[in-house]
């Protein structure tokens, strides 16, 4: 990771280090909710990810820079690479300086059933790569008088980016109000430079209050 920013989303449109303010979050995650954007390029990189309007629509872009946000990587059968396998890309959710915005839609029929109670795990890819590994998360799962812990388990399709977590975990302690995300996988900075290794399997940690 290149570096992370924590922007909170009352459902009226939300902004916060580059990222410009949504009309309204995507549909089904229309609750206050916190996004931890954790990007693996730099905000420099990030200042040239623009679009020209309406950023939607590919046919009025102009430059390499808007064009890139409709090119990402796939495998032969369709499916998005260096993502889960039943991850979808919203056509209608570009946002200048972060990238695309693609999940799994099994998450939003949990919605549907007990509404939004989980973290969502969001990824936006640009340029054929993913520039934006985004944990949603409702404040309800931050927040009260019992401990809370969300394991999420990753694999990916056509993974090239070894770098990707392979796992996702949110633990919320109720007695000092602190919530830990951690972050399991391949080290990039462990891989050894052009011999295509593994490398050493890490953890990452940020604590949120």
């Amino acid at each position: 990771l290149n570096h992370i920013s924590i922007d909170f989303s009352d459902c009226n449109g939300h902004g916060g280090d580059l990222n410009p303010p949504l009309e309204a979050p995507p549909l089904p995650w229309t609750k206050p909710h916190y996004d931890i954007h954790m990007y693996y390029v730099s905000p420099e990189y990030r200042t040239c990810m623009s679009l020209d309007s309406p950023v939607n629509d590919e046919a009025a872009q102009t430059k390499p820079n808007g064009l890139a946000f409709f090119n990402p990587a796939r495998m032969t059968g369709g499916s998005l690479s260096n993502m889960p396998a039943d991850y979808k890309l919203a056509r209608n959710l570009n946002s200048p300086y972060s990238g695309g915005h693609a999940w799994d839609p099994a998450d939003e029929l949990k919605v549907d059933a007990q509404g939004w109670d989980f973290p969502a795990i969001l990824m936006s890819p640009y340029d054929g790569k993913i520039v934006t590994f985004e944990p949603m998360i409702p404040i309800e799962n931050l927040t009260g008088n019992t401990d809370q812990k969300f394991t999420v388990p990753l694999t990916y399709v056509g993974q090239t980016m070894k770098e990707l977590p392979n796992k996702f975990v949110l633990e919320y302690s109720a007695a000092d109000g602190y919530s830990t995300i951690t972050l399991t996988g391949d080290s990039k900075r462990c891989m050894k430079s052009g011999k295509g290794k593994k490398g050493k399997t890490g953890k990452k940690a940020a604590k949120l209050r």
